[in-house]
Order: structure tokens, then C-alpha cells, then sequence
């Protein structure tokens, strides 16, 4: 039987993948923005034409889109997107932003003592947080940032088409959409922080633009993330401190 929530939630990973707009899919298509974007919300069922068109579109066959294709590219247990995706839709976003003349940051993002939630309360409950932790986030963040799941709890996020006021509002915004309320599982219930580090990957607002390499920025959003645990965690730090300017983060 057709899932219609499940086709809306493919449809919004292969589109982000493909680097298409709701309208770009639309005008392939032959249909409206405002079909595409019901959809993805699972409201309408496409027709049989529309569904082959799609499969097009993506290059590969519609069983493939509904069933298949996310096994490989999709992170088991939180849902989002995994590291092997990651790293190869990245590259594609940072060409283009180059092209657009576009600013872009990686966040990267880790759980605070997450062992210890581990060794206290088992991985079952580990794997709730998790599950909640990146929800959380992706309520907090825009359809068109990439985010990932990297490693046991680190996570990364790659945002474009803002700056650094806008960086810094993201990644509190972030940070208190996880500290702010309880992860409640039954009779256990925990205080949940994150650290985030942040860098620029590109930068077209100063005088000379700031073009890193991925590599670059990713080790440089790595060492602002153990920066915030060494300043005693729920932080969030930045790889270059004059340019931001970043206030401390309060719990």
C-alpha cells in the first residue's frame, strides 16, 4: 500500500540531494509548487504519471525512490541523513554556493556525556535521545540545511545562505531547543545539552571572500567543538573569534 507520509519524506531527502526547489520539481514535472509542497507533506497522492516523471527526474526507478534508495544514505536510527551522504552532498553545496556567491558554515554538534546516559540508562535509552535529540533540531533549522548524523552522538549541520549574526541566532536557537526541556522516557528523566563548534566554509561578506576547503572547515569546526567542552559544555564556540565575536553562552 502506498505511504504517502513516507513518499513526502523521500521526496524531501532526493530533492535536497538533487539540490532542486519545490518549484524546480514542480516545472519538470508539469505540475504546481503548491502540489510538490503537498506531497511532501503527505496530503495528496500523486498520480501514476507524476510518480514515473519523479523517478526520471531522479534517475532511478520509483521503487527505488519509495523503498531502496534511502537505505543508503539514510542514518538507521535517528532518521537524518548519514555520514556517506554527508560528505558527498556536501561538496556538491559548496560548489554551488560558490557559484551563487553564497556564504555557508558547518556546524559540528555533540552530546554532552552521552556515555554516561549510555552506562546509566543502557543504549535503548541512548537511542531515544537521539531519536528526540535530532528532532529537535530539525525543527529548528530550515528545509534546506543539510544535516547528518557523523558518529555515535556527533552530528553536523551545513547552512547557507546567511551569516554570521545568522550562524550564531542558529546555533542557540539550537542549542536551547535541547536544553531547554526534559528528555522524558518513563521514570527517567534527563537534562540534555549539546556543544556546537562552527566554521566558515565560505564567506563573501569581507573585503577578500574566505573560500575553505571542506577538509578545512570541518577540522576547524571540530577543535571550536572541543573548545566548548573544555569552557565547560552546553557552549557554542566558533573556529575564528575576531570575526565573530561570539557572547558565552548561557545554560
Amino acid at each position: 500500500m502506498f505511504n504517502q507520509i513516507a513518499f513526502g519524506e523521500k521526496l524531501r531527502n532526493h530533492r535536497k540531494i538533487k539540490g532542486l526547489t519545490q518549484e524546480e520539481v514542480a516545472e519538470k514535472i508539469g505540475v504546481s509548487g503548491q502540489a510538490v509542497s503537498k506531497w511532501e507533506k503527505g496530503d495528496c497522492l500523486p498520480d501514476c504519471y507524476n510518480l514515473k516523471m519523479l523517478g526520471i527526474i531522479y534517475q532511478i526507478s520509483v521503487d527505488t525512490l519509495l523503498d531502496t534508495e534511502e537505505l543508503e544514505t539514510i542514518d538507521p536510527i535517528t532518521g537524518i541523513f548519514n555520514k556517506r551522504h554527508f560528505l558527498n552532498y556536501a561538496h556538491t553545496l559548496v560548489e554551488k554556493a560558490r557559484r551563487r556567491q553564497e556564504n555557508c558554515y558547518l556546524l559540528s554538534m555533540d552530546i554532552d556525556n552521552f556515555k554516561r546516559i549510555n552506562d546509566n540508562y543502557g543504549h535503548k535509552v541512548g537511542d531515544k535521545v537521539l531519536i528526540e535529540l535530532t528532532s529537535r533540531i530539525q525543527s529548528a533549522i530550515r528545509s534546506i540545511d543539510l544535516f547528518a548524523r557523523f558518529g555515535a552522538d556527533e552530528l553536523v549541520l551545513f547552512m547557507t545562505d546567511t551569516n554570521d549574526l545568522g550562524i550564531q541566532k542558529a546555533a542557540e536557537r539550537i542549542r536551547k531547543h535541547i536544553c531547554d526541556k526534559k528528555f522524558e522516557y518513563g521514570e527517567v528523566s534527563l537534562d540534555i545539552t549539546l556543544c556546537i563548534g562552527i566554521s566558515k566554509v565560505i564567506d563573501f561578506a569581507m573585503d577578500k571572500a574566505i573560500q575553505n576547503t571542506m577538509d578545512k572547515a570541518m577540522s576547524d569546526a571540530n577543535n571550536a567543538l572541543i573548545s566548548a567542552k573544555k569552557d565547560g559544555r552546553n557552549r557554542v564556540r566558533y573556529s575564528d573569534f575576531n570575526l565573530y565575536s561570539p557572547r558565552p553562552s548561557e545554560t
